[in-house]
């Protein structure tokens, strides 16, 4: 007898790499936050974007932040900027925990 799945069984590890393709067509992946992170991320940063939720730079500073203090690979960021700006956005928007997880 198999178990019934949940909605959460088909959710990411939280320790699982995050993937996406670069405009290359080729897939990369940036590594999950993590709480270290938030160790390295300045406090001003956390605040400004808890604090406006509805200013976009004030979140966009914190996406980066936090992605820069989870060290990704040189290739990883590199293939990043090269995206369009909308599909960078999209892709740190997803990797900080939006709707799917991960854009493949």
């Amino acid at each position: 007898m198999t178990t019934p799945t949940t909605p959460q069984d088909n959710k990411p590890k939280a320790d699982t790499a995050f993937t996406f393709k670069g405009a290359d067509g080729k897939t990369y992946k940036l590594p999950a936050p993590n709480e270290n992170a938030a160790e390295l991320v300045p406090g001003e940063i956390t605040h400004d974007a808890i604090m406006s939720p509805d200013n976009e730079m004030a979140q966009l500073r914190l996406g980066f932040a936090t992605l820069d203090a989870c060290k990704p690979t040189p290739a990883a960021m590199k293939a990043l900027r090269s995206l369009s700006t909308k599909a960078m956005i999209e892709v740190l928007g997803e990797w900080m925990g939006g709707p799917s997880g991960s854009s493949d």
